[in-house]
């Protein structure tokens, strides 16, 4: 129902009949071409809300395009049961209790809590660590530079070029860039 609504027009006759993307449109539009993270937002109970979203990928032919998470451990348990090929990961609000289940490929943490300790916990799981929503060069550099596997961003274009930047460089000069806080 939501795609049928007209989103453009408050912002000028230009955008007039812009409507909201779908989630089969950005997997026909993105598949093959770039990675996406399904967030399964619960609210409440919802038992077919692993369901149809792993049959909206299905159809898609996007299994290899897509990681799942949630912040509910039931939900992405059920997603790993329904799809066990794609990766799943358990988003943390807060690093209370057993943060890294072994149950899962990665778990997201807020970028504050992206530690070299909890990054050494996860792995020895087997778990890999993501950070969120980093939307600064320095915050992904120092990121970076600790050895996290991925970055949730609002803009990944600024963090593709941030770390294409990094890799670029030499050995010598990576060396000099970890020092880039001492002459803030």
């Amino acid at each position: 129902d939501l795609s049928q609504v007209d989103i453009g027009s408050g912002f000028g006759k230009a955008f007039a009949g812009e409507r909201l993307a779908t989630l089969s449109d950005f997997l026909s539009v993105a598949s093959g071409k770039i990675k996406l993270l399904i967030e399964l937002k619960y609210y409440g109970t919802d038992p077919l809300l692993a369901e149809e979203t792993v049959k909206m990928v299905v159809s898609a032919h996007a299994e290899e395009s897509v990681e799942f998470m949630s912040l509910d451990l039931g939900g992405v348990r059920q997603i790993k049961g329904l799809a066990p090929e794609i990766p799943a990961g358990y988003l943390l609000a807060a690093g209370l209790g057993d943060t890294a289940p072994s149950s899962v490929q990665f778990i997201a943490v807020p970028a504050g809590q992206a530690t070299v300790e909890r990054m050494k916990a996860a792995r020895k799981k087997g778990v890999k660590v993501y950070a969120w929503t980093v939307n600064d060069i320095d915050g992904i550099l120092d990121l970076m530079e600790m050895g996290i596997d991925g970055v949730i961003t609002d803009d990944p274009a600024m963090a593709r070029k941030a770390m294409d930047d990094i890799r670029k460089l030499s050995g010598m000069e990576r060396l000099l860039f970890k020092f880039r806080h001492v002459w803030d």
